[in-house]
């Protein structure tokens, strides 16, 4: 079954006789054994296929289409599983042939005389005869259709079977052109053993979403052809790994152009050709096995897409890393960057992985506006109508009706496009569409507004299918709230959107108690936005999120708006969100503020309210995902908000003071013109959580939530290996242990029995003498001190400690007639002074010194930064403790 309804067989089974004419009677495999009546809608008697539509009932009606695709990677060691479900001859039983999965592997340079070799895994039968009943079976691997079950090859003990790929199927005359009207949806190949690594587009359904999506194709590709020449000329060189950037403001047209680049040179329009020469995708937020290696063993020509390169500068060193390391004069391999703004990032990417000069490297900035906006918006409504006419007469969905505005809704005018970017005519010309043809009514103020109530009426019928529609009529604009949260926290797992839906719940139910209704439901609502916006194919992560941005943006602001700018002041902080979460939040967040200046305003506000958990974010979301000019705007406006909530009773002005002080540093930073790198690894909604082992710090490494340094070098040099690292530190500890042994023996020898001290008030003297040690050696190994104090706190303890071993040890010489001259204190002061510095570096070495906030520089040249950011190392001035942050605060470089 390739899509619901669609069945793909082999036409000696479905039509013995040769009358391709005649109706065929089906089955699901796992039914009770209810028959459907199907006609013949494609077949090709050289191929032995035929492709069968259900009439009346809708077989597999809960089944996403198919993906189609090929297999490329000649990668001995990463070499997939592939699954064949059939019936054979072998499996007869009682009269009946059961069912049989047969895993097994498939060698891409076994494509010879049009046919796959598929090896067998598994058990097979005696001879290559007991296989008889395969044929027409499909080929998956990875979940992916990648041949068809043709015949049994004679010899080989029965273990290879001889499959048909699909790339001959999809070049095969007539079937592109039935799959995609009984579909909606032109079939795409795609490199199956890839797959791992790269997303597919969106599965179609009927939602502004969907259409709207630069993946889906539903636009023709226009206005930007002197680009696409310029990234073909590219894809050509000569060059083995080549890396390009596209940079263009959100809605320019960055992603079409890259598919349009994929489609041309994945899909020749040579339709005759066997070999295709390119194949290539885009890079998962979230993949499901990171194995970066595996491209580098492609066997054809590679195009690798990274959308939103500035926020993925940990997984894009990576897979640079990897392909250089692993490539050895196989295929050419390009990497195409996207991104809203090529900055300090590009630059590093150009310095770090390119061989050639930064001015020889190619990038492409697209314009944010269309050459011929209205001949655009012609184009896009036709395109528009007729997808949309094509999924209805697939049966994808039939719930779409022309929207008439309400009458707070109306403007005598029509529609206008709110600019002339290829997103704002695109959005015009859907919602032109959409809209219910009334004049006499008037027509809606605003194209978003119509978008966004057909991605309402969505909405609600998912939730209607799952018995979810009575909760949210109770508990009126939850549902949009749980969509924005959606967008904007992501969730690569089942428990961070559990917790994702937990807390839009309790900012939904802020002023009173979640209903019990509502909590019961929590995981049915979780599973339901799951089906909303699924994740990407390809992807690991739970959640996907609503599409395009500025759609998504609107939504958040309307939200916003709607609880009062509450929305994001509580969800922001809020503690059931991971850290990750948050971290994608204000990503999230600051792109949204690009084109919402209220959302920006709100997050401002947030940020301002909740400084210790929010501002590192903050800062580090501007230092690697802006230009320096927005993140000086967002920072003025930072420290406006601070101001204006002024003291408030109950604040920690040491944490209102920090703050300050962060903010007036990431302004002198940016004025110093300093090259920065990202730090967090933001993550998409099909993507993965930042991780700290992938970051590179902008920001001077904090405590993380595991209780290691943020960039994990503790005392260490750099280039010191991890394995070397806990061998010191585990000689340390040695160490330190052996000096609390020693204090602990000799103070017991001095007061215990000596018999000078008989006193009772003796008796906790060594035990205190053992703690105090271990107090100082914390105060500087892991530095938790209070600036304002910082002198008195750091010295006078360690003073006291030290002038107290030194008194134990000369009273212990004296008891035992020793001298008691200047010779008797230095030898003490010499024997205990290492172990006491041994044992706060055993302490550092495991939990890593915490951060300190760099006190405010201003725009001087880089040896005087560099002083001052050696004294902040010396001198010991943390900020007072926060325990509803997770990350301490850093500065901007």
């Amino acid at each position: 079954m390739v899509a619901p309804g669609l069945v793909l067989t082999v036409a000696h089974v479905a039509a013995p006789d040769g009358d391709l004419a005649r109706a065929v009677d089906v089955r699901e495999v796992d039914s009770t054994g209810v028959w459907y009546r199907a006609r013949i809608v494609w077949e090709h008697r050289e191929l032995d296929l035929v492709l069968l539509r259900t009439e009346g009932a809708v077989i597999g009606g809960d089944l996403p289409p198919v993906r189609w695709g090929e297999l490329v990677s000649d990668d001995p060691g990463g070499r997939p599983v592939c699954t064949v479900t059939g019936f054979p001859r072998s499996m007869r039983l009682t009269g009946s042939r059961q069912p049989k999965d047969v895993d097994g592997t498939i060698k891409p340079n076994t494509f010879r005389g049009e046919l796959y070799a598929f090896e067998v895994d598994d058990a097979r039968p005696e001879s290559a005869g007991g296989w008889r009943g395969m044929s027409g079976a499909g080929v998956f691997c990875e979940d992916i259709l990648v041949a068809v079950a043709t015949l049994a090859a004679e010899g080989w003990r029965s273990g290879v079977l001889m499959v048909t790929p699909v790339a001959r199927l999809l070049q095969a005359p007539g079937f592109v052109a039935a799959l995609t009207k009984e579909t909606g949806l032109a079939p795409r190949l795609q490199p199956a053993d890839l797959s791992i690594l790269l997303e597919d587009a969106p599965d179609p359904h009927l939602s502004s979403s969907y259409l709207l999506s630069p993946r889906a194709e539903v636009v023709p590709f226009a206005g930007q052809e002197h680009h696409l020449e310029v990234l073909e000329e590219w894809c050509q060189g000569p060059r083995a790994i080549d890396i390009a950037c596209v940079t263009g403001v959100g809605g320019s047209g960055k992603t079409r152009l890259a598919t349009e680049l994929l489609s041309r040179l994945c899909n020749p329009f040579d339709v005759a050709a066997t070999v295709r020469p390119w194949t290539g995708g885009f890079l998962a937020f979230s993949p499901l096995r990171p194995h970066f290696t595996l491209l580098a063993t492609s066997i054809r020509p590679l195009l690798v897409v990274v959308d939103y390169a500035e926020a993925r500068r940990g997984q894009l060193d990576a897979l640079l890393s990897q392909l250089g390391a692993r490539h050895r004069g196989g295929e050419k391999v390009r990497v195409l960057l996207l991104a809203r703004s090529a900055g300090t990032w590009w630059r590093r990417v150009r310095r770090d992985h390119l061989e050639e000069t930064a001015e020889s490297a190619v990038h492409r900035e697209l314009s944010p506006r269309l050459e011929a906006p209205h001949a655009e918006l012609t184009r896009a409504s036709q395109a528009f109508a007729s997808r949309i006419a094509l999924l209805q007469s697939a049966r994808v969905d039939q719930g779409w009706q022309p929207l008439a505005p309400q009458p707070a809704e109306l403007s005598s005018a029509p529609l206008q496009a709110p600019g002339d970017s290829m997103v704002d005519v695109h959005l015009t010309a859907l919602a032109g569409v959409l809209s219910a043809p009334d004049t006499a009514a008037g027509v809606w103020k605003r194209p978003v507004d119509v978008l966004i109530k057909h991605e309402q009426r969505y909405w609600q019928r998912v939730a209607q299918d799952r018995g979810l529609d009575g909760l949210f009529a109770k508990e009126e604009g939850l549902l949009p709230m749980l969509v924005a949260l959606q967008r904007i926290s992501g969730a690569r797992t089942e428990k961070e959107a559990r917790g994702a839906v937990a807390a839009g719940l309790e900012v939904h139910h802020r002023h009173t108690t979640p209903t019990a209704a509502a909590l019961a439901e929590n995981a049915a609502i979780e599973t339901m936005l799951a089906a909303l916006y699924p994740a990407p194919p390809g992807s690991s992560a739970r959640w996907g999120a609503m599409t395009p941005d500025v759609l998504a943006a609107e939504l958040i602001a309307e939200v916003d708006r709607d609880t009062s700018h509450a929305f994001l002041e509580h969800v922001l902080p809020h503690p059931r969100l991971s850290e990750a979460q948050r971290s994608h939040s204000m990503t999230i967040v600051v792109r949204v503020a690009a084109t919402q200046p209220d959302v920006e305003r709100s997050a401002q506000a947030a940020i301002a309210a909740h400084p210790r958990q929010l501002l590192p974010l903050a800062t580090n979301t501007l230092a690697s995902q802006t230009t320096p000019d927005a993140a000086r705007a967002w920072i003025t406006g930072l420290q406006d908000a601070l101001t204006a909530q002024g003291p408030q009773a109950g604040a920690d002005a040491d944490t209102r003071a920090w703050a300050e002080q962060a903010l007036d540093a990431a302004l002198a930073e940016l004025d110093a013109d300093v090259d920065t790198a990202p730090v967090g690894e933001p993550w998409d909604p099909a993507g993965p959580a930042p991780d700290d082992t992938d970051r590179q710090d902008v920001l001077r490494p904090g405590r993380s939530s595991r209780g290691r340094p943020a960039n994990d070098d503790g005392i260490w040099p750099y280039g010191l290996s991890t394995r070397w690292r806990w061998a010191a530190t585990g000689g340390l500890s040695v160490m330190g242990l052996l000096q609390l042994t020693f204090i602990a023996w000799l103070g017991s020898s001095a007061f215990y029995t000596s018999g000078a001290f008989s006193s009772m008030a003796t008796l906790p003297l060594p035990p205190l003498l053992v703690l105090s040690h271990l107090a100082v050696a914390y105060l500087h190994g892991i530095r938790r001190i209070h600036h304002r104090w910082s002198i008195l706190a750091a010295w006078l303890p360690l003073l006291a400690v030290w002038m107290a071993t030194l008194a134990c040890g000369v009273f212990f010489t004296v008891a035992r007639g020793g001298a008691t001259d200047f010779a008797m204190w230095v030898f003490w002061g010499g024997y205990t002074t290492p172990g006491l510095c041994l044992l706060a570096l055993a302490l550092r070495g495991w939990f890593g010194a915490v951060a300190v906030p760099s006190r405010p520089v201003p725009a001087l040249g880089r040896p005087t930064r560099i002083l001052l950011g050696l004294l902040d190392r010396i001198d010991p001035l943390d900020p007072p403790p926060d325990t509803a942050s997770t990350t301490e605060p850093s500065r901007l470089v």
